[in-house]
């Protein structure tokens, strides 16, 4: 049976296996006894190994940058992302296959003429609400109110086109006849309405 302690006193290190000096060992403070690893060895098995800097998906080495599904590829091979401007997690042929199979799961609903059939139906709506508004405002020119807002545009177009104080006046005595008639109506309408629902 291997004792730790030799005929001279040394004592037994169980890692390098050799006998030291007393003086050699650490002292474990729970029994008082010397540790079982000499300090040489005891310094060499607590030591951290060194940190590795992660090199991350760019190689300065070989210029090359690694795809997340695939292997290393040159920078041509991959396509670049609009917010950061450097190349994209995979590369364009993982890209496509990707997309591939993505389709053959769904399939793309938009096709050149579901596109094309849409377009035509916004194009529809878009006349139709125009004829729609011209309709309007030529129904609201023929009424009482239309009539009155319209002689009232042309009296202010005139007050900045006409010289003379005495054209001036008449046009903004048109302007105020035009603004009572106009409120008159309003008031009236208010009041029809009402009545009109009621009916």
């Amino acid at each position: 049976m291997l004792t730790r302690v030799n005929a001279a006193g040394e004592w037994h290190c169980s890692r390098c296996k050799d006998f030291l000096p007393r003086d050699d060992f650490g002292t474990d403070k729970r029994t008082g006894k010397p540790i079982a690893m000499c300090r040489e060895c005891r310094r060499t098995h607590e030591r951290k190994p060194p940190k590795v800097k992660p090199t991350g998906r760019y190689d300065p080495v070989t210029g090359f940058w690694k795809c997340m599904r695939c292997h290393w590829k040159r920078r041509e091979d991959f396509s670049l992302d609009r917010r950061s401007g450097k190349p994209r997690a995979i590369c364009k042929m993982c890209h496509r296959v990707q997309m591939r199979l993505l389709r053959e799961i769904k399939p793309v609903k938009s096709t050149p003429k579901s596109r094309e059939k849409r377009r035509e139906r916004n194009r529809k709506k878009s006349q139709a609400e125009r004829e729609r508004r011209i309709a309007y405002d030529l129904a609201y020119r023929n009424t009482p109110i239309g009539r009155l807002m319209r002689s009232r545009s042309t009296a202010r177009r005139q007050l900045k086109i006409v010289q003379g104080e005495a054209a001036r006046e008449r046009n903004r005595a048109a302007i105020a006849t035009c603004d009572a008639m106009i409120a008159r109506l309003r008031r009236q309408l208010e009041i029809e309405e009402p009545e009109r629902r009621r009916a």
